[in-house]
C-alpha cells in the first residue's frame, strides 16, 4: 500500500489518476446521453400509439396500438380504402385529431347548378314557304290625253305572300300622240317562278272633255233608317269620323240615336300627328256619353316605325279609357310595290301593333274591306276584327267581327257622309 501512495504522489501517478478521472467522466456523459436518448425515443413513440380517430360523414373510426406496425399505419374503414403510414405524417395528427390525406377522403362535392335554358333569340327571321302566286291589287285602263306623258307601270299596284320585289313585264305598247285605243298586258313573276297576268285597255283621248265623268251611285242612308234597321236588343248603332267630317255637333249626333263613335286619332302618312278633330271628337263624344273608339292610320313600311308610331299615339291617349280596342287601318293600296313589302311582312306590322297596344293596357284590331281580308288578311292567326263591307247585308263569314261599318249614310250634326257601323256587344258575328 505504501508503495502505491508513493506513486500515486509521484509525477506518473497523478498523470494517471488524472487520465482515469476524464474516462469516468466521458463514460458519465455517453451513459446520460444514451439514457436521454432513449427517453427522446420512448417519447416519439408514444406519440405514434396514441389513439387515432378520423371522421368520415360525421362518424368516428378508432385506430389501437395493434392497428400500428413501425412502418405501417392503416386505416381499414374509411370510404373503403386504405391508409398507410405514408399518408399520416407529424403535421396530419395533432392534439389526438387526425387529417387524412385530400386523395383518400373528401367532402361530398356541392351538386352543380343546373344550367338556366338559353333565353329564345329575339328578332329572329322567320322564313316562310312560297305558296301562292303573285296577286294583281289593281290594273286599271286609265284614260290620257294625246300629247301627254304615260308611264305604265303607274297605273298597277300587286304582291306576293314572300317575294318583296316582284318582277314587271309590261307587253304591247301605246302611241300617246294617237287617238285610240292599246291593249297592255302586265306580266309579274315571283322569285320561285311563279306568275300572274292582267290586261288592260289604255285609252288615248284628243282632250279632258273626251274623259268620261266617274258616276257616283252611292246610296246614302238617313241615320233614322239606319236605326230602324239595324238597331236591336243585342245591336248597337254608331259612326266613325275623322278631320272629313269637319267639326262635329255631337248634341244633334246623339239626339239622332247614334250611340257610339269611333274616331281617326294618330296618322302617319307624312310623319305622326294627330288628326285635326281628334281632340274636339274625343271631349265632345264623352261629354255627351257616346261610346268611344279610336282607329290608327298607318303608312308605316317597317316594324321600327310602326312601333315608335303607335307608342306616340298611345302617349297621346295619356291613358283614357276606350270602349272598343284599338283599330289598325292600312289603306296603303295604289302602288303596294313601292312599299317593299310581302304579305307577312304586312302581318307583322298589325301583330307588332296589337302587341305596343297590350303593353300598354289597351288591346288592338284589324279594320278592312271585306275584299282585303280575302287577299292580304287571311292566314291563322286570330284578331278582333272590324269589318268594312258596303252592302245591306254582309256575307262575310271568313272570320267572326265585333264591328261592321255598312257604308256611308247622313245624320244630324255632320255636313255630308259619314261612315254607318253596326257593334255586336258581348258577341261576336
Amino acid at each position: 500500500m505504501p508503495g502505491i501512495k508513493k506513486f500515486l504522489k509521484s509525477g506518473n501517478g497523478k498523470r494517471l489518476l488524472a487520465h482515469l478521472c476524464l474516462a469516468a467522466v466521458v463514460l458519465l456523459l455517453a451513459f446520460i446521453i444514451v439514457f436521454v436518448t432513449k427517453i427522446i425515443k420512448n417519447k416519439n413513440a408514444e406519440r405514434y400509439i396514441e389513439p387515432v380517430s378520423v371522421s368520415e360523414n360525421e362518424g368516428i373510426v378508432s385506430v389501437s396500438e395493434n392497428d400500428i406496425s413501425q412502418n405501417d399505419v392503416s386505416l381499414n374503414d374509411v370510404s373503403g380504402a386504405d391508409v398507410s403510414g405514408n399518408d399520416i405524417s407529424e403535421n396530419d395528427v395533432s392534439g389526438g385529431e387526425s387529417d387524412v390525406s385530400e386523395n383518400e377522403i373528401k367532402p361530398e362535392p356541392e351538386p352543380e347548378p343546373e344550367p338556366e335554358p338559353e333565353p329564345e333569340p329575339k328578332n329572329t327571321v322567320t322564313v316562310h314557304e312560297d305558296t301562292m302566286d303573285p296577286f294583281f291589287i289593281k290594273a286599271s285602263g286609265p284614260y290620257i290625253v294625246a300629247g301627254s306623258n304615260f308611264d305604265a307601270a303607274y297605273y298597277v299596284s300587286y304582291g306576293d305572300d314572300v317575294d318583296r320585289d316582284l318582277e314587271l313585264r309590261i307587253e304591247g305598247s301605246v302611241d300617246t300622240n294617237t287617238v285610240g285605243e292599246y291593249e297592255l298586258k302586265y306580266i309579274i313573276t315571283d322569285d320561285v317562278g311563279r306568275s300572274a297576268s292582267k290586261k288592260t285597255t289604255v285609252h288615248v283621248v284628243a282632250s279632258k272633255d273626251d274623259i268620261p265623268k266617274s258616276q257616283d251611285n252611292t246610296v246614302r242612308q238617313a241615320f233614322s233608317d239606319f236605326v230602324a234597321g239595324y238597331k236591336t236588343d243585342s245591336t248597337m248603332v254608331g259612326i266613325d269620323v275623322s278631320k272629313w267630317q269637319g267639326e262635329v255637333d255631337y248634341d244633334a249626333v246623339k239626339a239622332a240615336g247614334c250611340e257610339f263613335v269611333i274616331m281617326r286619332m294618330g296618322v302617319t302618312a307624312e310623319g305622326y300627328h294627330l288628326d285635326t278633330y281628334f281632340e274636339h271628337n274625343f271631349k265632345e263624344s264623352e261629354r255627351v256619353g257616346l261610346l268611344r273608339g279610336v282607329y290608327f292610320s298607318s303608312a308605316d313600311a317597317d316594324v321600327e316605325s310602326l312601333r315608335a308610331n303607335t307608342q306616340h299615339m298611345i302617349n297621346d291617349l295619356n291613358g283614357a279609357s276606350l270602349d272598343f280596342p284599338i283599330a289598325f287601318d292600312w289603306e296603303n293600296w295604289s302602288h303596294f310595290q313601292d312599299y317593299h313589302l310581302n304579305l307577312w311582312d304586312l302581318r307583322n306590322l298589325f301583330e307588332e301593333f296589337c302587341d305596343v297596344c297590350e303593353a300598354n293596357g289597351y288591346k288592338g284590331m284589324m279594320y278592312s274591306s271585306k275584299s282585303k281580308l280575302n287577299q292580304m288578311w287571311d292566314y291563322d292567326t286570330e284578331y278582333t276584327l272590324w269589318l268594312a263591307h258596303y252592302t245591306d247585308q254582309t256575307n262575310y263569314t271568313a272570320r267572326p267581327y265585333i264591328l261592321w261599318q255598312k257604308g256611308y249614310g247622313r245624320i244630324d250634326g255632320i255636313k255630308g257622309d259619314v261612315d254607318l257601323d253596326v257593334y255586336y256587344p258581348g258577341e261576336v258575328k
